[in-house]
């Protein structure tokens, strides 16, 4: 078993990143232990040496539940401040003189650098993003040198990685990734995945504080590349080679079995009019429960989570989720009886803090919660969008394929970046509208070969 850790640089951004989503499907597959992480990597490496530290207490002295002290043993080593020693309160324990040395160990481990010379990653992949996050990016491609057993198996792929992966290598001595994981045994020789193809693993997303502000949905592709050429696009360089069809119904069947019912379907196509088999993919995205005004139903978050625990699918994550799904069913919960229930619940199962949270007191809970969650689980209907998030081409509009989208499509974006496509981008959105598309969002590039009156004639 391999120890894989996934990166993505401590940047915002809107959606998930969907390529760790699949190597965390690809790895978890072999029997891999995956950790996903974006934040700070100086508190990940501190939060890594700290259970290691809680572990070492527990095997000295298990009469006291280290895992309350878990937050003041973190500061200590982060910070060496000898306030945060005290709150340890070390003296409650009959081996004080060890668990003293422990824990001036485990914060020489840290501050000594000591954690750089005894790294316990075998391989590290780093996703990369937009090309104005070059500083984060490089910094976090040169702090995990610090974690993986050997350079040679770090790995950065992503978007700015296949655009500048020259200078990337310059700066760092690591050869970037370019493009897409679309053939056979690309990282393990022999294996028979396609990565581009695999469902992608949600569970990573509960592993971090981050929220990402578009999470519930699907995310995936029913083309790949596109047919043009445009000078200022990334695009040809990503997905050189245009492939007109890619089936959806499979990868979103596995999400909801595993991951429970997403409530959008966000397609990342470059040019999905370029297919001649749309009428395939509108009726794959309709068979998916997308038609025309579809609507979603919440599923019951606890009872997936409780599931995955069970099954053992990222117990860090699942009892992460758990923890903050119990504790803000206690603040929804309005009845004040069923409040003070749920709250005893915790304290007697030492659900509280997250710390103390463990997977076997979760599931010990679950027969006295179930109901609660039960009760509050909405059953009022939502309405789902289709966003082919990519924007469509308005050099391809025509009756017949804008009717196509017209059966699943919301919002619409077109793009509109040069004066010389006004007619096409007219006709694009009467077409639109003549089918009943009501809701637009237009992509507009400036700053390339544009003159300012151009860009605010297209405005």
């Amino acid at each position: 078993m391999r120890n894989i850790l996934l990166i993505e640089p401590n940047y915002k951004n809107k959606f998930p990143p969907i390529g760790l989503m699949k190597l965390a499907t690809y790895y978890r597959r072999q029997g891999d232990n995956v950790v996903f992480y974006k934040g700070n990597l100086n508190d990940f490496v501190v939060r890594q040496i700290t259970n290691d530290c809680l572990k070492k207490l527990m095997e000295l002295d298990n009469s006291i539940d280290w895992n309350f002290k878990t937050e003041p043993i973190f500061q200590y080593i982060k910070t060496r401040k000898s306030d945060y020693f005290d709150k340890i309160e070390i003296e409650k324990s009959n081996f004080q003189p060890l668990i003293k040395q422990w824990l001036e160990h485990f914060k020489n481990y840290y501050h000594k650098g000591v954690y750089k010379t005894e790294p316990k990653w075998d391989k590290v992949l780093i996703t990369t993003l937009f090309t104005f996050y070059w500083k984060i990016t490089i910094e976090t491609i040169e702090f995990a040198k610090n974690l993986v057993k050997s350079p040679s198996d770090i790995m950065v792929g992503g978007v700015m990685a296949t655009i500048l992966a020259d200078e990337i290598e310059k700066e760092t001595g690591i050869k970037p990734h370019r493009g897409v994981l679309n053939k056979l045994g690309q990282l393990d020789k022999g294996n028979t995945d396609i990565i581009d193809e695999l469902p992608l693993d949600y569970s990573i997303l509960y592993e971090i504080d981050y929220k990402y502000p578009d999470s519930n949905a699907y995310y995936s592709y029913s083309t790949r590349g596109c047919i043009r050429k445009c000078p200022f696009c990334a695009v040809p360089t990503l997905e050189p080679k245009y492939f007109d069809y890619l089936p959806l119904k499979q990868r979103l069947t596995e999400t909801t079995e595993k991951y429970g019912e997403q409530r959008n379907l966000l397609l990342m196509d470059n040019n999905v009019l370029a297919s001649k088999r749309l009428s395939k993919i509108i009726e794959d995205i309709k068979s998916c429960g997308f038609a025309k005004n579809a609507v979603y139903y919440e599923p019951n978050h606890y009872e997936i989570a409780i599931k995955n625990l069970k099954d053992g699918t990222n117990n860090n994550a699942y009892t992460r989720k758990l923890y903050f799904l119990i504790a803000e069913l206690e603040n929804k919960t309005l009845d004040l009886i069923a409040k003070q229930k749920i709250y005893k619940i915790r304290e007697t199962h030492n659900l509280l803090f997250l710390e103390t949270t463990t997977k076997e007191n979760l599931l010990k809970t679950y027969s006295l919660l179930s109901e609660y969650f039960a009760k509050l689980h909405s059953k009022s209907p939502k309405q789902r969008y289709v966003d082919f998030n990519q924007g469509i081409d308005a050099r391809l509009f025509t009756e017949e394929n804008v009717k196509l989208l017209s059966q699943i499509i919301r919002p619409l974006r077109i793009a509109f970046d040069d004066m010389t496509t006004y007619p096409q981008y007219d006709n694009a959105i009467r077409l639109s509208a003549k089918a009943g598309i009501k809701h637009f969002s237009n992509y507009l590039l400036y700053n390339f070969k544009d003159k300012p009156i151009e860009l605010y004639q297209r405005l």
